[in-house]
């Protein structure tokens, strides 16, 4: 009985070997119990792609086809550097690689085996392999990887259909459910690194002139060589756009001639096979930079530039404005401003702002003991129209005198005016007399002027006079409107 049993089986065996191929129409063979898979494997782990190398009992029939094992498809992103598979026979075949769309990724070049056993088969370049990929057998006579009628669905070509080729979509006749005896072993990929910006720091704020360039460290990656593509925005939330680059093989980018703003800029790479890093910088972490080549502008508001104050008295505060237009806390600077000691004085605020633009203001004004100031008019003979008008500041300082004052005559449309061109100012109790060249507006010549005030009460209409010698001639006369002020403190 015995041996009747296991004549029976070797029968079977031998009907199955030979009826190989029609097997591939048959999809309704046991159900796949043998399936296996692997877990998502990190960078430096191993992979394995296919299922063993047992010593089945089934080759096919078919030749001159291809057949794709769908049992544990590409777990990850890598690179197949060793074949392992179980020859029943000696007859040549070639691995082919497909992707999930069952495009052709790699043909081996023929595989003949040395013996009917286990072997290994290295190529001479490991094979570029991507997550979902699956292994198969092209056969060029009868089948030489044997299989069993279990496992997944293995998806075949019609009989004589030919050599695959890169590039080409597998058109199956059916499929059967297999396990064939072969397995690649791979390493996992490691992707293209993200690229960290090193220059400028991240909220630099930096003039154009400065900004030659960005620089980013460099990627690192199995599949080289690497390139980078750069971009920057207008905000933070990178949506709108400025300028991308085309890919890069130097890890810096010419910035040269940037325009003045604010901008949020990002890096990634890409390596050999097309593969993507992450972006370096996104919404959850902006890397902004600000260029800037405008000096902030800085606007002394008081004292009034010339202006002429009693010592110990009432110079005003410093009031100023200072305004940039991309830095809005610019640091300011302030020179001495005091009203204690008699002289000239120059107070200057001066702005820089976060990308070392220099912005100043600078206002010249007189802290004094003697001074004059004031004006007034004298009318025409028996009426109210001017027929003269004087109005001006004149003071002391240790080398001369300074200030302004400003004659008009009415009758001929004439304006005599000095500027800083007094020789001396006398002061004898509320008498104050100076001298200085004015100049006429209608021909420019300059002529010497001496004026003498008199403060003799308040207000001045009426009460205080004024005299005028030199090439204009007016004798000691009061004055009809206004009034004058003299300081001898």
């Amino acid at each position: 009985m015995k041996k009747l049993i296991y004549l029976i089986v070797i029968v079977l065996i031998s009907s199955l070997a030979l009826a190989g191929c029609s097997l591939l129409s048959d999809i309704s063979q046991v159900p796949a119990t043998e399936q296996s898979g692997i877990a998502y494997l990190t960078k430096g782990s191993s992979f394995t792609v296919g299922n063993d190398t047992t010593a089945r009992v089934i080759t096919d029939g078919y030749s001159n086809f291809t057949i794709i094992d769908t049992n544990n498809p590409s777990s990850d992103l890598g690179l197949l550097n060793t074949f392992s598979y179980y020859a029943a026979n000696t007859n040549s075949f070639r691995f082919v690689l497909v992707d999930g769309s069952d495009v052709v990724k790699w043909v081996s070049d023929p595989i003949t085996p040395p013996g009917t056993s286990a072997q290994i088969w290295l190529p001479l370049t490991p094979v570029y392999i991507e997550p979902d990929w699956n292994l198969g057998l092209y056969f060029a006579s009868t089948g030489t990887v044997p299989y069993v009628l279990t496992g997944a669905p293995a998806s075949y070509e019609p009989n004589n259909t030919g050599l695959p080729e890169v590039g080409d979509t597998l058109s199956y006749a059916g499929s059967s459910n297999r396990i064939y005896s072969f397995v690649a072993t791979g390493e996992v990929a490691e992707l293209p690194s993200v690229p960290m910006i090193t220059w400028p720091e991240i909220g630099a704020c930096i003039t154009p002139a400065a900004l030659t360039h960005i620089d980013w460290d460099d990627s690192t990656g199995t599949f080289t060589p690497l390139l980078y593509q750069y971009e920057s925005y207008g905000n933070a939330s990178y949506t709108s756009l400025l300028y991308s680059s085309s890919w890069l093989s130097a890890s810096e980018i010419s910035t040269s001639g940037s325009a003045e703003r604010v901008y949020y800029i990002r890096v990634r790479a890409q390596d050999s096979m097309g593969n993507l890093s992450d972006w370096s910088n996104g919404l959850a972490n902006p890397y902004k930079i600000t260029v800037d080549k405008t000096p902030p502008v800085v606007t002394i508001n008081a004292p009034a530039d010339g202006g002429f104050y009693p010592v110990g008295g009432a110079v005003p505060a410093l009031d100023y404005t200072v305004t940039d237009n991309l830095d809005p806390t610019p640091n300011v600077g302030v020179s001495d401003y005091d009203n204690y000691v008699a002289g000239e004085k120059i107070v200057t605020v001066t702005a820089t702002d976060c990308a070392g633009n220099i912005g100043s203001d600078s206002v010249t004004y007189y802290v004094l003991e003697n001074f004059v100031t004031g004006g007034g008019k004298i009318n025409t003979l028996g009426g109210k129209k001017a027929a003269w008008t004087f109005a001006g500041t004149v003071g002391n300082l240790e080398d001369g005198s300074v200030g302004q004052f400003q004659i008009v005559d009415h009758a001929n449309k004439i304006t005599y005016h000095c500027n800083n061109d007094f020789s001396y100012l006398v002061f004898t109790g509320d008498k104050a007399e100076f001298t200085g060249n004015f100049t006429n507006n209608k021909n420019a010549n300059t002529d010497e002027l001496t004026i003498i005030i008199e403060d003799l009460g308040e207000p001045g209409a009426g009460v205080d006079k004024i005299s005028v010698t030199g090439f204009i001639t007016l004798s000691t006369t009061l004055i009809s409107g206004g009034n004058f002020q003299v300081h001898d403190l």
